[in-house]
């Protein structure tokens, strides 16, 4: 009896064995790349919706953190500079897990998670900075990383002002604080921003709320430096608007 040269066979009801021809395994492949094609961006999508929608919570954890420790002190502002020798600020100097228990906030968010955010790829102990201009060390039209007046809530002309953000200092680590767009820095970037988020960034607010800013200018997405001037930069003028420095002090 002669044998069947296919080796590789499938039985169909009624039907002898059936050798796929070269021509099937081709199609086969093809219809399950495109499927794969079709899939990929969709499961990719979920995973950057689902770290984006950790990095909010990580902002919203922040900031209930920080109003709590607000109502703690009469309405005083924590230092938001870490890198101020003189006074302890809402976390410790240094890109080591200590600095983040060495802050002032660590009894109020003691979980080093929130301080990070998930997309960032970076080594870093933390993502997120603090407004510069909402803590010790601030002056009004400037800002200094050491010494001034601490600053209070009820100097606050809205509360539709940042107080968290995530950062991206060129140092190699958010050494201190965040500081943006000013009347003193007019038209000027002075700390840049990440954009993990679809090209966006997450921000805290004090009236609670936590949004994504999605940047519309391409350069915002390329900063990489300090004291960047852009004055045409549609970006800019949302941060303006939304308050990263609006003149919140008399």
């Amino acid at each position: 009896m002669r044998k069947s040269s296919c080796q590789a066979t499938i039985g169909f009801p009624g039907k002898g064995p059936h050798c796929f021809t070269l021509v099937e395994l081709l199609t086969v492949m093809a219809v399950m790349a495109i499927l794969v094609s079709l899939i990929l961006p969709g499961l990719r999508d979920a995973y950057r919706g689902a770290y984006m929608a950790q990095c909010v919570n990580n902002a919203h954890q922040i900031t209930l953190a920080w109003t709590t420790y607000l109502e703690d002190e009469n309405g005083f502002f924590v230092n938001s500079n870490p890198n101020d020798p003189g006074r302890p600020a809402w976390v410790g100097p240094g890109n080591a897990p200590s600095s983040l228990s060495l802050g002032l906030m660590w009894p109020y968010l003691s979980d080093p998670n929130a301080f990070r955010c998930p997309m960032d790829p970076t080594d870093h102990v933390r993502t997120y900075s603090l407004n510069g201009f909402l803590g010790d060390g601030v002056e009004p039209h400037w800002w200094s990383p050491i010494g001034g007046p601490r600053r209070a809530l009820q100097q606050l002309k809205q509360t539709q002002v940042m107080i968290v953000t995530e950062e991206n200092d060129p140092r190699g680590w958010n050494v201190g604080s965040w500081v943006g767009p000013s009347t003193y820095f007019r038209w000027m970037w002075v700390d840049p921003l990440t954009s993990f988020h679809w090209d966006g960034t997450v921000h805290g607010f004090v009236d609670g709320s936590v949004v994504r800013t999605r940047w519309s200018d391409y350069r915002t997405l390329e900063l990489s430096d300090f004291f960047v001037q852009q004055p045409d930069n549609p970006d800019w003028e949302y941060c303006w608007t939304i308050g990263y420095d609006t003149e919140p002090y008399p």
